[in-house]
């Protein structure tokens, strides 16, 4: 594939890098209304009521991005755009800030969209009592509240820079539904959204697929171009990509290297690569054993042959991970940073010193991709001397174990979020944040955390950033083996594809072109 000079896209976060090709293939005149899109999505949907369902897997995220808006969102080049909001204006003394709201718009059930619907979205979500997952990313946020119809005020307990980007964040945090709908109807909200983006939710065929249709009343009248999108779930992967080449599934995220490195050959087929801070891993839960025991953690991290998983599970087509951040990161500390990596003799000598057998149970998904990543691994971790077993599930069960805390240790394709990096360390390692997944809790993260979300200064934030990583390895909080690369797999009719940031289908502005094939 040929990308164009300037399709690498630097983000001020993370760090990610977009092959943003099919973005600029085709200039805006061209762009086509109607059609239908299909797009693959390997497991079941969790449901869509953020109360309920805690936090949104990928495959759930991507029909309910278009449904339901945030006030902000990050576009195509990484700049944040606006959507329900217009504006966000900083208080002089940066403890405070005002956002303009986008008028005459209205939900799908008739409501109107206002500054009441702003309050009662993030009260739900900033409530700890609803323990929604990923709210540690705005937890500087004290309060909100209306100032006149259209405009709303986010009251901080600290200055903090990152409030618009957090706002910004393909993130259940943001997703923004009708208040009648989920006062009213809870239960109903889960299997059916209402909010006011540019399609409206048709039905969710369990164990099948999401189907969606055009808003005609959408606020962007130049969108959107799709008369319908179905999200159908193929959970084996080489049918999902089949189809895809087929097309019979227009496109499909590339979650498993064998399907990337065939649509490389495909004429008929392009990719849209992102790297960023993602990462396909193990989470270890820290509240119960074997994990517990910090020498576990170490022995278990040092008995994980990143290298040898990235050329075979992945066959070549990832890096090992040297850190928190990646190497196109403006926070990236050097690869020399102390990161703990491969080490079979530490491993077993960690566990010599424990003294006792060590058990544990890998949780993974009973798919293709699960079955082989849990194999792997349990052959890593009996080199090493543990006594490991291998506990397969469906992926949206998978989710629920998380939540429910039914697991030692379970494999985990983190959606680290764009913007700021506070958002992904407060998401993966305060304790807040933490609480979901590893169960971690460390005073001194905590505070080094505080640090980076009320310093200004960009050299000092990166010192800071760079301590935290250093923490990261030596507290062994989890097996980040290597930097993950988002594939999004489409047929070449499928125009203005963007990157798969966070590996999520993302489809607001995607058009068809029945005249380039498949």
């Amino acid at each position: 594939m040929m990308f164009p000079k300037n399709c690498w896209l630097r983000s001020t976060a993370v760090g990610m890098c977009i092959a943003a090709a099919a973005l600029a293939a085709t200039p805006g005149w061209a762009q086509k209304r109607g059609g239908t899109l299909i797009v693959g999505s390997e497991a079941e949907f969790n449901g869509f009521n953020p109360i309920k369902v805690k936090g949104m897997n990928s495959n759930t995220l991507a029909p309910s991005l278009t449904v339901m808006e945030g006030l902000f969102a990050y576009g195509n080049d990484q700049t944040i755009e606006p959507r329900l909001g217009l504006e966000l204006k900083d208080a002089p003394d940066h403890k405070s800030a005002t956002v303009t709201l986008r008028q005459g718009v209205t939900f799908h059930d008739g409501t109107p969209f206002n500054a009441d619907a702003v309050i009662f979205h993030y009260r739900r979500v900033l409530d700890p009592q609803n323990s929604i997952s990923a709210a540690s990313m705005l937890s500087p946020i004290e309060s909100v509240e209306a100032v006149d119809a259209y405009t709303v005020r986010f009251n901080l307990k600290h200055p903090w820079a990152a409030l618009k980007s957090a706002l910004a964040l393909d993130s259940v945090i943001n997703l923004i539904g009708s208040p009648k709908a989920l006062t009213d109807d809870p239960d109903g909200f889960q299997r059916k959204p209402i909010g006011t983006g540019p399609y409206v939710f048709d039905e969710w065929r369990t164990g099948d697929r999401v189907i969606v249709s055009r808003n005609e009343n959408y606020w962007d009248k130049d969108r959107p171009y799709l008369d319908r999108i179905i999200f159908r779930i193929v959970p084996d992967q080489v049918t999902l990509h089949q189809s895809v080449k087929s097309g019979e599934i227009h496109m499909a995220l590339g979650n498993t290297a064998q399907p990337v490195v065939d649509a490389r050959e495909a004429p008929n087929l392009q990719i849209i690569d992102y790297v960023g801070g993602s990462t396909t891993g193990w989470g270890l839960n820290q509240s119960k054993p074997p994990f517990n025991d910090l020498r576990a953690r170490r022995a278990i991290i040092a008995a994980f042959d990143s290298q040898a998983f990235a050329d075979g599970y992945f066959m070549g087509t990832v890096k090992v991970a040297d850190g928190i951040f990646a190497p196109n990161s403006p926070w990236y500390c050097g690869g020399s940073n102390g990161w703990r990596g491969y080490d079979l003799p530490a491993a077993k000598a960690l566990l010599k010193e424990i003294g006792k057998p060590v058990q544990l149970t890998m949780n993974s998904t009973n798919t293709p991709g699960g079955r082989r990543l849990a194999s792997i691994s349990q052959q890593f971790a009996q080199a090493a001397g543990f006594q490991a077993k291998i506990k397969l599930v469906d992926q949206a069960q998978h989710v629920r174990n998380f939540y429910a805390n039914d697991f030692q240790m379970a494999s985990w394709r983190p959606q680290i979020p764009d913007g700021d990096p506070d958002h992904m360390v407060s998401l993966m390692y305060s304790t807040e944040g933490a609480r979901t997944v590893s169960k971690y809790s460390s005073a001194k993260m905590d505070a080094l955390i505080q640090q980076g979300r009320t310093e200004t200064d960009t050299t000092k934030r990166k010192k800071i950033y760079c301590e935290i990583e250093r923490l990261v390895s030596d507290d062994a909080i989890l097996i980040m083996p290597i930097r993950l690369v988002s594939h999004m797999i489409a047929g070449k009719k499928v125009k203005n594809v963007p990157a798969p940031r966070g590996n999520i289908v993302l489809v607001r502005d995607i058009w068809l072109d029945d005249s380039s094939g498949n």
